[in-house]
């Protein structure tokens, strides 16, 4: 039974591996970096205007990751950013960004929507509970081993 366990866990890593290859297949091709391909995807999705914690709690990087990849981005022309409440920094695609998103990254999403959607809605909603108790599970195990 053990050994059915380690090939199920092995099958699931495998998985997720493949997954994350093929969004870093998905950023080679349109020339950004994984980082870049989340947080463009992720302002998509949350709406210009978000915060760089807005970026950290969405994606689960850290504020230094979010704000070289921001900069980056600001430098590199696809965003700016605007000042909001005492240190805070909207972010807003620039015209460039604008065009890149509709062009690359909104395709990309929607395809993510679409793989998602050919699920039946009874399989959307197991695959979201059995994802969120397996991480559930590993964190309390990882924390566990802390010291």
């Amino acid at each position: 039974m053990e050994q059915n366990n380690q090939q199920f866990l092995r099958e699931y890593k495998r998985g997720n591996k493949e997954m994350m290859d093929l969004y870093h297949e998905a950023a080679t091709k349109i020339s950004v970096s994984d980082s870049n391909l989340a947080i463009l995807s992720a302002i998509y999705e949350i709406g210009e205007g978000c915060l760089q914690r807005d970026l950290c709690r969405e994606l689960f990087m850290n504020k230094q990751t979010v704000n070289s990849a921001v900069r980056k981005m600001v430098k590199e022309g696809y965003i700016y950013l605007t000042p909001g409440n005492g240190r805070e920094m909207h972010i807003q695609y620039t015209e460039k960004g604008k065009e890149f998103v509709q062009k690359c990254i909104r395709p990309l999403l929607m395809k993510d929507q679409q793989a998602f959607l050919s699920l039946s809605q009874e399989d959307q909603k197991e695959l979201v509970r059995i994802s969120g108790l397996y991480l559930r599970n590993l964190k309390q195990q990882l924390e566990k081993t802390e010291t």
